[in-house]
């Protein structure tokens, strides 16, 4: 059985059961279990108090594309350290993701800082800037 993280307050012991398969991997220093074919952002989103991506374009009821870039986070694969948009990235065995980490929050503010001067009345986009 493996400890992992369901929420930032709560851990449990789960046992792999045949027939079901999950994905280990960490999020922000939490061992957490993710089902095949699900993205980082729907994973994270299901984590209450586990990681923080912030949206612009993101809504369940549309396809994601990635549009905005905000949903920007650092991940470790095999060694191997990029970015990529939570939205489209699934999730993959042994994944390290990094939520908020000082080269995301500056990816985020260099995103937000165009999407601001783009369209300055946005009242989101204005609330993100001041965030970041």
């Amino acid at each position: 059985m493996a400890k992992v993280w369901i929420s930032a307050d709560t851990q449990v012991e789960m046992a792999d059961y045949p027939g079901m398969r999950s994905l280990h991997l960490n999020v922000d220093g939490y061992d957490v279990r993710a089902q095949p074919g699900q993205t980082i952002l729907e994973l994270v989103e299901g984590l209450p108090g586990i990681g923080n991506i912030p949206t612009l374009c993101h809504h369940h009821l549309v396809p994601p594309y990635g549009a905005c870039r905000v949903c920007t986070v650092e991940v470790e694969d095999g060694g191997r350290t990029r970015f990529v948009t939570a939205c489209l990235f699934p999730v993959k065995e042994g994944l390290v993701v990094k939520t908020d980490s000082e080269r995301v929050r500056k990816i985020r503010k260099g995103v937000l800082g165009l999407l601001l001067a783009r369209c300055p009345n946005t009242p989101r986009v204005q609330q993100l800037a001041k965030e970041y």
